[in-house]
């Protein structure tokens, strides 16, 4: 019996569908353009999770080719920048990938722009998802990857509409105050007209049958004309006041002296503009039967500092990265360097669940541009950048020897065995080395580095150490690896069998020491013999220290 034998059903008809805003789109991209603090924070995360790069590693063994790696770092790489981009600012992103591109080998991912797409969110059964409307005869149907869905009444959920309001109300508050900076700059100048002092020829002659309409409807007209008249005289005077500037007429003694340059010989007008020929200083001719009218001029915001330093903490916040990684205020020494580290702990929480994203994001893009079958068979990894100086506080506290921090210092500093210092201490001088350890660390194959991941493995190493206490004072450590037997043979040998008994004749002379109450030429002999068995073995080790030097000279060579 078949259960679902029956026909699907395929009508859409039941589906709430609800478009996203495209206004509000808009504004978040405008935003993310104009206002600095979203675009630092934005510039911060992408460069954080894909600055450095990404790869596509193959799980079965098989290494990329050249010519993958280069495709991948010039169109895949700034593909993957965009999308992250659009991600955070709207909360989905929209995509495709050209099949044909000149001087590409393979298929090139794009985004789309926010205009060239009208989105919609879907209900369907309680499934929520994306649309895009598109032209199916004009244009391909898009893809979409969806990180953050909009509301099902079609407002965007993403990061920066998390803080689009503050920014917003931000951004009103700047313009008024630019507004109002402005008339406090050019204050107008409103007169009131005295209308009680005009009368009608009729009026005068005593009319007593003038109906109060008729008289109102004279007031109308004298105004009128009056407003004509003193738009005359006004434009009357300001030819007067060109022509006193043009020709610097000297019209009153002592006042043109104090606006004109004695070197240019020009005239310096009220905002120390140059004098164009068109330009007119702000005397403003009062009209006739008219007074200046009082006007309140717009006051002066206080607090707007306070405001911009309030949003920029709220933008911090709710995109996720600390405010002091913006400003660089953190400070310095080692308090300095502690909250660092506790800053770059906390945009971790951030950073990762977007490294996830971006991870399968881009094994959608390669499925689309490739084989979805040979997909499955591909990861994407992002470099991970490690820091060395947790492990160096350990060994500060004794918790983990130096050989470990050499270890951590070339995993994250990408050095190599060749790259310490022959002789020397290792970068950082934490604590003495001793030359054993500086010799193995150094090794006798010189500068090569960890083999690839795909290749096999070195041969594990096995390492013995034995301590010796002399009065040269320090750690001598050896190695032998497995199946391999020492490189200097019998001469070594013979060296090590001295350096024992010195070591024992120097233990054996310290016993002595401590017993020197009861025969004191027997301890004097015994030091003697420690004396000419630790000159022999200093001997020996600057003897190893040369043939070390032209090792490591023959390597370098090589």
């Amino acid at each position: 019996m078949d259960l679902f034998g029956g026909a699907k059903d395929t009508d859409d008809s039941r589906a709430r569908r609800t478009p996203v805003s495209a206004s509000v789109i808009r504004r978040l991209w405008e935003q993310r353009r104009t206002d600095p603090t979203i675009g630092a924070c934005c510039a911060h995360i992408v460069s954080r999770v894909v600055g450095g790069g990404f790869s596509f590693v193959s799980l079965s063994g098989r290494e990329p080719s050249r010519e993958f790696t280069r495709h991948v770092e010039s169109h895949f790489v700034p593909f993957a920048k965009s999308a992250l981009e659009a991600i955070i600012v709207q909360g989905y992103v929209v995509f495709d990938a050209r099949r044909r591109i000149r001087r590409a080998p393979y298929p090139v991912p794009f985004v789309c722009p926010e205009r060239a797409y009208d989105a919609h969110v879907v209900l369907d059964d309680d499934e929520t998802r994306i649309e895009i409307a598109t032209d199916e005869n004009k244009r391909r149907r898009r893809r979409v990857f969806v990180q953050d869905a909009p509301t099902l009444e079609g407002e965007p959920t993403s990061r920066v509409a998390l803080v689009s309001r503050c920014v917003s109300y931000l951004e009103e508050i700047e313009r008024h105050d630019v507004r109002a900076f402005a008339i406090r700059a050019c204050p107008p100048v409103l007169t009131r007209s005295q209308t009680d002092t005009a009368f009608d020829s009729r009026d005068v002659l005593g009319a007593a049958d003038a109906v109060p309409g008729l008289r109102a409807q004279d007031e109308h007209d004298n105004m009128g004309v009056r407003n004509k008249i003193n738009v005359a005289q006004f434009k009357q005077q300001q030819d007067l006041i060109r022509t006193l500037n043009d020709r610097r007429i000297d019209s009153s003694a002592g006042f043109w002296n104090q606006h004109v340059d004695p070197t240019n010989e020009t005239y310096l007008s009220e905002t120390l503009r140059a004098h164009t020929e068109g330009y007119v200083p702000r005397f403003i001719p009062l009209p006739n039967d008219a007074n200046v009218a009082p006007f309140v001029l717009p006051n002066e915001r206080h607090d707007l500092v306070s405001l911009q330093r309030h949003v920029k903490k709220q933008v911090c916040t709710g995109m996720g990265v600390p405010e002091a990684l913006i400003d660089g205020t953190n400070g310095g020494g080692r308090q300095g360097e502690h909250a660092m580290r506790l800053l770059n702990e906390f945009s971790e929480v951030t950073l990762a669940p977007l490294r996830d994203t971006m991870r399968r994001l881009m094994l959608e893009v390669y499925a689309l541009c490739f084989d979805e079958e040979e997909s499955r068979d591909v990861a994407c990894t992002f470099p991970v950048k490690r820091d060395a100086s947790k492990i160096i506080e350990y060994h500060q506290k004794g918790y983990v020897t130096f050989d470990a921090v050499v270890r951590a210092l070339i995993q994250t500093e990408n050095l190599g065995p060749a790259d310490f210092m022959d002789g020397e201490e290792p970068p950082l001088r934490l604590s003495p080395v001793s030359k054993d350890d500086d010799r193995r660390r150094k090794g006798s194959g010189g500068g090569e580095r960890n083999p690839p991941r795909f290749e096999e493995k070195r041969k594990t190493t096995k390492r013995t150490s034995s301590r010796s206490e002399d009065h040269g004072g320090g750690d001598q450590n050896e190695i032998r690896e497995e199946g391999e037997g020492d490189d200097d043979g019998p001469t070594t040998r013979k060296r090590k069998e001295k350096e024992t008994s010195s070591s024992s004749s120097s233990s054996s002379s310290e016993g002595d020491s401590d017993g020197s109450r009861e025969s004191k030429g027997t301890a004097s002999k015994d030091s003697e013999v420690s004396r000419d068995d630790d000159a022999k073995s200093g001997d020996d080790k600057k003897k190893r220290k040369r043939k070390r030097r032209k090792k490591n000279k023959e390597s370098k060579k090589q």
